[in-house]
């Protein structure tokens, strides 16, 4: 632990981050809008029972 929590995560972000940001997502099985990225735990556990 130590010091790398304090690190900055820009830092562990690829080089090319910035210009490639769509292909990066895109590679994350996660949606981009941030209110359907929340909305999905709170559905996960009634699609379940």
């Amino acid at each position: 632990m130590g010091g790398n929590i304090w690190r900055d995560p820009e830092d562990d972000l690829p080089a090319d981050f910035a210009e490639n940001r769509d292909v990066h997502y895109e590679a994350l099985p996660k949606p981009r809008d941030s209110a359907e990225f929340h909305r999905r735990p709170a559905e996960t556990p009634r699609r379940g029972v």
